[in-house]
């Protein structure tokens, strides 16, 4: 999915502020990364752009979910147990579900693979295995994965 990012904010010289703050805490190759990045934003700026279009996965491992080294669904598991987090992720698929096509500017199809991506993370929470019965795939609390999205 293409999303628009409004430049007229002047936010290049924020980030590049913000980014001295933090070089020396990241890796190497993320600095020159994020360095490289932002010079262009700046540029980009100088030249009076006002819209960048860029592609962004809302899907698969979305930027704004993650804190640059751990996802935060990672830090759920970590925090809340796989058992937890897979039921979390039961009836986030089914919110996702619920709504799709219905929120405003939100694709069916962005929320149908949302629900999909959030119902095979609960089965591999849970070990899923397809030659195993209902039973065996069930978590402690009971939930099992068995909607379809």
């Amino acid at each position: 999915m293409t999303k628009e990012f409004n430049l007229n904010k002047k936010i290049a010289d924020s980030g590049i502020q913000a980014f001295n703050c933090i070089k020396d805490k990241i890796e190497p190759e993320h600095a020159r990364a994020i360095g490289w990045v932002l010079t262009k934003l700046k540029l980009l700026e100088e030249q009076g752009a006002e819209i960048l279009k860029a592609d962004y996965d809302y899907i698969n491992h979305p930027f704004h979910y993650t804190n640059g080294k751990k996802e935060c669904i990672d830090e759920m598991i970590e925090l809340f147990g796989k058992d937890n987090v897979a039921m979390y992720c039961d009836i986030t698929a089914y919110k996702y579900k619920y709504r799709q096509g219905k929120k405003p500017n939100t694709p069916a199809e962005q929320d149908k693979q949302k629900a999909e991506w959030y119902l095979n993370k609960a089965k591999e929470l849970r070990g899923y295995d397809e030659g195993r019965n209902e039973e065996h795939n069930t978590s402690s609390n009971g939930s099992v994965s068995e909607f379809q999205a």
